[in-house]
C-alpha cells in the first residue's frame, strides 16, 4: 500500500513547539530565542498559549507500507512419513512503513476511521504490527 502527495497536519507539533514551560517540547526548541541566542527561527518562551497556524505544522505524508507478508514452507513428502502434507508459515501484518513523516504512522485519521477525514494527526495510535506463526497439517 502506498500514498504519494498527501499532507498531514500535526496537532502534536503545535503542542510540542509551544515554549510555555507547561509541557514537554522537542529538543530542538532549546535553540529558541533568548537574549544570548537571538534566533529568529523559534520564538522566545512565554506563558501565552496562542498557536499561530501555518505551514510549519504540515508535513509530507507520503509512504510505502508493506501491509501483509506471508512466508511459508511445505515439507517434501519424502521428509514427512506420518502425514500427507506439512506446511509451516509466518505472517507479518503492518510490518514496515517507509516514510519521512515524523509521527507514528502516516496512515492517520484523527477524526475517525474514514478515508474522507485523513490527514490530521493528534497522537493517533498507530496500527498494530502482528507476527503470526502457524502449522498446517493434512492427514
Amino acid at each position: 500500500m502506498w500514498s504519494v502527495g498527501n499532507d498531514i497536519f500535526t496537532y502534536d507539533k503545535t503542542q510540542l513547539t509551544l515554549g510555555t514551560g507547561g509541557q514537554n517540547v522537542y529538543a530542538y526548541m532549546n535553540d529558541r530565542w533568548t537574549p544570548s541566542n537571538q534566533s529568529n527561527e523559534f520564538p522566545k518562551a512565554t506563558t501565552n498559549r496562542q498557536i499561530v497556524i501555518n505551514d510549519y505544522y504540515i508535513e509530507d505524508g507520503s509512504y510505502l507500507k508493506v501491509k501483509n507478508i506471508v512466508l511459508g514452507y511445505t515439507f517434501p513428502e519424502s521428509m514427512v512419513k506420518v502425514v500427507d502434507r506439512l506446511n509451516v508459515y509466518c505472517s507479518l501484518n503492518n510490518f514496515i512503513t517507509f516514510t519521512k513523516y515524523s509521527g507514528f504512522d502516516p496512515e492517520v485519521s484523527y477524526r475517525g476511521a474514514s478515508n474522507l477525514t485523513m490527514g490530521e494527526d493528534y497522537s493517533t495510535y498507530p496500527q498494530s504490527k502482528t507476527v503470526m506463526f502457524g502449522v498446517k497439517v493434512d492427514f
